[in-house]
């Protein structure tokens, strides 16, 4: 695998938030361009992911690295990258058999997977807790939601079947400024976030949302070095080691 420079989206969130203290005008991109990009990159991700069924399950900003093509760059050009595949498990259909281990971080989860029912849709709902927390600096869910200890992360325990319904019940703060301005980042994070996975919105029609079409419209004007980088998912691995890329458009 290819060496990775650069920090987790944690950490890079942190960094922006101190290089601003210093100077506003650093940068010349605002908070919604850069969630723009990131859930961009993370959805072309995992539609290459789930078209090959499988599901990530730990969906997470300390999970997405932002991988920097040189010693210094606007973060608007790092590479989204994601990581940690050891949960990664496949997914061939609704009718698959419940999973027992409830995978993932407090926070992240959707509340189906709480009784065993992950799938391609539990993945959109993490994108949907990141993009709010890039949004608004906040999670959707206080951390009092997750109250479970050592040993209860297992479908059937009473713990996790109160914890899902706390997460669907809940009622997400909508009434932020940066959602309140922005209306269609707003729009495609509720439906990320619906507490019913059947009628979250899929990668695909995320992906078509009108929020993510400006956005890759936008792509090569605010993120020209990444564009021009952009890596194929499609790519034939050579016994040297090298990498061919073809030039397939299912990339991030």
């Amino acid at each position: 695998m290819e060496r990775l420079e650069g920090v987790d989206l944690w950490e890079t969130l942190h960094q922006m938030l101190n290089v601003r203290k210093e100077d506003p005008n650093y940068y010349d991109f605002n908070q919604e361009e850069f969630t723009m990009h990131v859930v961009r990159e993370l959805l072309r991700g995992l539609d290459f992911l789930h078209s090959h069924n499988f599901i990530h399950k730990d969906i997470k900003l300390e999970n997405i690295v932002m991988h920097k093509n040189s010693s210094r760059t606007n973060p608007m050009n790092d590479t989204v990258v994601m990581i940690d595949f050891d949960t990664v498990e496949p997914f061939h259909g609704p009718d698959v058999p419940k999973i027992e281990d409830i995978l993932g971080t407090d926070n992240y989860i959707a509340p189906e997977a709480y009784f065993g029912k992950y799938s391609p849709q539990s993945d959109l709902f993490s994108v949907g807790v990141v993009a709010y927390k890039m949004m608004t600096g906040a999670f959707p869910f206080p951390d009092t939601l997750f109250d479970d200890r050592p040993g209860e992360n297992f479908v059937g325990h009473p713990k996790m079947a109160e914890i899902g319904n706390k997460v669907a019940k809940h009622k997400i703060n909508w009434k932020c400024a940066n959602l309140h301005k922005h209306k269609e980042a707003q729009d495609l994070i509720q439906k990320m976030l619906h507490r019913n996975p059947d009628k979250r919105i899929t990668v695909q029609g995320a992906l078509k949302h009108p929020w993510m079409q400006r956005s890759i419209a936008m792509e090569h004007v605010l993120s020209p070095k990444h564009s021009v980088r952009r890596k194929s998912l499609n790519y034939i691995a050579k016994p040297s080691g090298a990498i061919l890329h073809s030039s397939s458009s299912n990339s991030y």
